[in-house]
């Protein structure tokens, strides 16, 4: 029989060893809560940098706020997201002073490993969605705008769309160290994992939709990588597991070069992925006319300079977004009648607004040619155009002023499709020209009969306006 005495004693040392992990675990929280409470300001006094960088990326020229404390409460979430993003690393360290007495040498070697790894892969996630992701999802969002619909998104939803964005690629970035470490402590085995893996690939695209917002890019950006990882995981796993069976050790050189390989590959792909994405988002914002392409007043900043006017002329004919070039073309007619708006400048606007497109298709008739304008500005001139077809060098015109086109200018006036349906069959010279069995180029032109200027005067800076170039060949038109 045991000694009362001596169970008590046990008793009491068991009580007061709880006691000392608790009080132990009461510090660890009081010591991670006061350096939260050190940073939450900080996070809260750069909240305002931190949504200016966010609505750059948005392109929108800025946020709509609808409650009376929304934006005052979005800073303090700002700030408490940034705090606990810098505190994690003495967070982590917390946890592992706590735990670490309790485990063996072997499992507090994988533990320091583990715990560096991954704080890293957090973070190395969190920026993969902040600068590849993110920028790619609300580039496609503010897209989808339309002249009947305004992208002005709420500053609560794009917090929360962002911080969501990049806490799930931080929590999805921990899976090769779950995996990894299950498999160091023999839990899981290869085979397991091999097995699993269709059901891991189900698994992982059901919580990235549940993660991200309810569209398909970002459920793919997220749900696609996160997969990848998966692989890597399973790879380094074969890796650790060379050479500790028979089978393995027969191929080990072979598995691991194949190893090694997919490994290089996987890392110096993501890598490489990353970079791309990062070099021609940073190339296209070095590129563009302003820093916000929906902030009109930048336009007008531009303006102002010495080379703004010929830049803002010079991008209606470059492959420019719609915002950008409707912004510059809006500036420039404010400041139609200013002397630093060339003839060329205006000429250009001209093209921009009224440039004609010419539709190739070949039916079982023969061959069908259609014109169509779209035009979707105004311009503060008043003119008349005559449809041309030009084969190569050689102007046809209509027998008639049936197709005559008249623009008068007004500042309200709507935007207007017009097509000139099969104009072969009015335009007799040209299928002769086209029976001949030779390559040509065809063009749609908007010949300037008359043009005035608002005022009155004449507009002798019109000219005629062409669409592109269209190389045919017997056969080679569209099918209708």
């Amino acid at each position: 029989m045991s000694d009362p005495d001596q169970t008590q004693e046990e008793e009491g040392l068991t009580e007061m060893g709880i006691l000392d992990h608790l009080e132990e675990l009461r510090w660890c929280i009081v010591r991670v809560a006061v350096i939260l409470g050190v940073l939450f300001p900080l996070g809260v006094i750069f909240s305002n940098d931190i949504v200016d960088y966010i609505v750059g990326l948005s392109n929108v020229p800025s946020f709509i706020a609808i409650g009376p404390a929304e934006i005052f409460m979005q800073k303090f979430r700002i700030g408490f997201m940034v705090a606990l993003y810098f505190s994690l690393p003495y967070a982590l360290l917390q946890v592992w002073r706590f735990v670490s007495p309790g485990l063996y040498e072997q499992e507090k070697d994988m533990g320091k490993y583990a715990a560096t790894a991954s704080y890293i892969l957090f973070l190395l996630g969190s920026l993969f969605g902040i600068m590849v992701i993110i920028p790619i999802c609300l580039n496609f969002f503010s897209s989808l705008e339309s002249q009947y619909v305004r992208y002005t998104p709420n500053l609560t939803e794009m917090v929360s769309f962002v911080l969501r964005i990049a806490a799930a690629t931080g929590i999805a970035s921990q899976l090769p160290v779950i995996v990894v470490l299950l498999f160091a402590l023999g839990l899981v085995s290869i085979e397991t994992l091999v097995r699993i893996r269709p059901w891991v690939i189900v698994v992982t695209f059901a919580v990235a939709a549940l993660l991200t917002p309810p569209d398909v890019t970002s459920q793919l950006l997220l749900g696609g990588p996160t997969w990848l990882i998966y692989e890597l995981s399973i790879i380094v796993c074969r890796i650790l597991n060379i050479g500790s069976d028979e089978d393995s050790k027969k191929h080990s050189g072979l598995i691991k070069a194949a190893a090694f390989l997919a490994l290089f590959t996987i890392v110096f792909g993501g890598a490489f992925g990353v970079w791309y994405t990062w070099n021609w988002y940073k190339t296209d914002a070095a590129t563009a006319l302003v820093v916000n392409s929906h902030d009109i007043e930048e336009y007008r900043k531009l303006w102002k300079t010495e080379a703004g006017p010929a830049k803002l002329a010079k991008s209606l004919e470059e492959d420019r977004t719609e915002a950008e070039q409707k912004n510059a073309l809006t500036v420039l007619t404010e400041n139609w009648q200013d002397e630093k708006l060339t003839d060329g400048m205006r000429q250009s606007a001209l093209n921009f607004v009224f440039k004609p497109e010419l539709l190739l298709t070949a039916s079982d008739t023969g061959l069908k040619l259609d014109f169509k304008l779209d035009r979707k500005y105004n311009l503060p001139v008043n003119a008349e155009f005559y449809w041309q077809l030009k084969i190569n060098d050689r102007s046809i015109m209509w027998p008639n002023a049936d197709n005559n086109y008249k623009y008068t200018f007004a500042k309200e006036k709507p935007p207007e499709t017009l097509i000139r349906e099969n104009v072969l069959l009015t335009l007799k010279a040209a299928q002769e020209v086209l029976k001949v069995s030779e390559d040509y180029r065809l063009t749609a032109v908007l010949k300037v009969v008359k043009a005035e200027n608002i005022d009155g005067s004449v507009a002798a800076w019109a000219d005629e306006v062409s669409s592109k170039e269209v190389p045919h060949t017997v056969g080679n038109a569209k099918k209708e």
